[in-house]
């Protein structure tokens, strides 16, 4: 039952909220059936949490106040404490300031009956700054922010003087500048932490501080891309739009993100929501230095998003050496990946550096990880805990610095089930999990795609344009080679169409041209497709993402709006509130 309980705090502070609650609720029916009231109190504390961070807040109070009645009959001050200062915290997120000083207060006198030095003190303490700050008491909130400060660093308390330090610096008397650096150093602390939630409730709270402008600040925009992910991937849809709100709209900060891009190109300007959320992610991962997967299918474009992921992230001035791992001989992979010396086998003359030696502070692109021999997965997982190379037929070990991103068009997880694939090496590669969509998921982007393609074609000369007949077809076909596809045929069609101001569909190729689901779609049908398109979208709206609200509103059933969104790329999320 402990065991649970701990397992469930880890999970929570790495924003696993599912699964974490999943363990709570487990742990807290084997409590009740002990009768232990104390221990119940603690679990329901923590469940209580997970609802806070979720934004749910009547139900978080209630787990909260649930805590705080077990605690009174259980006789236990310290969590009596604890459940006080929890639902003192609940309201301040609520905004109900005034009730979440009283509840602090009653908190506050508890702890000092406990322990005036203590952990739950400490806490208290910050909390307590924070409301005070809220009702612009600064005098009172300074004085417990300086208090929280010391006693964390009596405590070592690292987590939590991070969190008082960013209360206290939000408060104090700094100018533009010097709030910028410390709220970056908050930013950078909290990363290393990896508590996602207080992450990216501190890009709120720099955000709502009107004195810093996210459109002069780089890492602001790039933060606040992050924030959005985290609220996203831990459903805390309140704090999303809390955020979203302050931050004047996710458009604009968009709009700023691809101005500053350094990879300029036809995969970061996009209008597709499931390719917005795969750059959201790449952005995410860039910051780190931790290993990513990317999946998706063959043709998609996970080879450019690597190259994405590369080129924003601190290794960009280093090498990115990309190697397919199905193309590669199996008794040639390891000296391929970690070099080999003269004499090793037959053929070996002289000494080779090996890839992840080659790309030395850079990037690996292991580019179809899921055909890596077995004993080659194993060296691979090696170098991931170790950070060290060892070239065929030499005993010592070279330290390599290098971030390894992989890729893959198979089920990694069905290739674990079947013995094909470590699981230890897949749990350390998809650290970061980043999903490229197909083209059909992405129909936004077809025409521009291939607009693009086409002044590539060009190479400077006249870009024809596409006939109404032809977009329809592009706009009606699956692109079962996702954009590989669209790129080679718009390299054929420039061709044919050599001197035309137009391309029409003859100039198909004759086997995409006698395809049926490639037949020519009218005007008025491509219309007809946009405007359902954009009434599907109109209703998701209105419901605030519930599909099954949208089908109410549109008298269809829930599962023909759902396969008609994955039809127009459309993204629950983007619609959620």
């Amino acid at each position: 039952m402990r065991l649970m309980v701990n397992h469930g705090v880890c999970l929570l502070k790495t924003g696993k909220l599912v699964e974490a609650r999943a363990l709570f609720l487990g742990a807290r029916a084997m409590a009740s059936e002990r009768s232990d009231p104390v221990y119940v109190a603690a679990i329901c504390n923590n469940l209580g949490h997970v609802y806070r961070i979720e934004g749910n807040y009547s139900v978080a109070a209630e787990f909260h106040e649930q805590a705080l009645g077990l605690a009174e009959s259980g006789g236990s001050d310290r969590q009596i404490c604890l459940a006080l200062e929890f639902l003192g915290e609940t309201c301040a997120e609520e905004g109900r300031s005034s009730q979440a000083l009283v509840l602090l207060n009653k908190a506050h006198d508890s702890a000092r009956r406990i322990s005036k030095h203590g952990d739950v003190m400490m806490e208290i303490l910050r909390r307590r700054g924070e409301v005070h700050a809220m009702r612009n008491d600064m005098g009172a909130a300074v004085l417990d922010l300086q208090r929280a400060i010391e006693l964390c660093g009596s405590r070592g308390e690292k987590r939590e003087a991070v969190l008082a330090r960013r209360a206290y610096w939000l408060v104090a008397s700094l100018d533009v500048e010097g709030l910028a650096t410390r709220m970056r150093e908050i930013l950078r602390d909290l990363d290393q932490l990896a508590d996602r939630f207080e992450y990216a409730r501190t890009v709120y709270l720099i955000l709502k501080d009107a004195r810093l402008d996210a459109e002069k600040l780089p890492w602001l925009v790039d933060a606040v891309v992050a924030a959005t992910h985290y609220f996203t991937v831990l459903g805390s849809k309140v704090w999303k739009v809390r955020l979203q709100d302050v931050s004047g709209h996710q458009r604009r900060i968009n709009r700023i993100r691809a101005e500053q891009d350094p990879v300029q190109g036809y995969y970061v300007a996009s209008r597709s929501p499931a390719f917005g959320a795969t750059l959201e992610a790449v952005r995410v991962a860039a910051r780190s230095r931790f290993p990513a997967l990317i999946v998706g299918e063959t043709g998609a474009g996970k080879e450019i998003v690597a190259q994405l992921l590369h080129q924003t992230s601190e290794r960009a001035g280093f090498p990115l050496i990309a190697i397919n791992c199905g193309a590669l001989p199996e008794a040639l992979v390891e000296s391929e990946l970690f070099g080999y010396v003269a004499g090793a086998f037959t053929g070996a003359t002289r000494e080779k550096p090996g890839l992840f030696e080659a790309a030395h502070k850079g990037t690996v692109l292991l580019d179809e990880i899921g055909d890596l021999p077995l004993m080659a997965q194993v060296k691979v997982l090696r170098f991931l805990d170790t950070g060290e190379v060892r070239r065929v037929g030499e005993v010592r070990s070279r330290r390599c610095d290098v971030r390894v991103v992989a890729s893959t068009n198979r089920s990694l997880d069905t290739l674990v089930q079947e013995g094909r694939f470590r699981s230890d090496l897949l749990f350390r590669l998809q650290a970061f999990r980043i999903q490229m969509p197909s083209l059909r998921e992405r129909p936004e982007d077809v025409l521009d795609l291939a607009r693009v393609f086409l002044r590539e074609a060009a190479q400077g000369g006249d870009v024809p344009s596409l006939s109404p007949d032809l977009e329809g077809w592009m706009l009606g076909y699956a692109w079962p080679g996702n954009v590989r596809e669209l790129r080679n045929l718009c390299g054929y069609m420039h061709a044919q169409a050599w001197g035309r101001a137009e391309i029409l569909v003859t100039d198909l190729p004759p086997e995409y041209r006698s395809r049926s689901s490639g037949s020519p779609v009218s005007p008025f049908e491509r219309d007809l497709v946009e405007f359902e398109r954009t009434r599907i979208a109109k209703a998701l709206k209105e419901s605030r993402g519930s599909i099954s609200g949208a089908a109410r509103l549109l008298g269809m059933s829930r599962n023909t709006v759902s396969q008609r969104m994955r039809k127009f790329g459309l993204a629950k999320d983007t619609f959620e509130i």
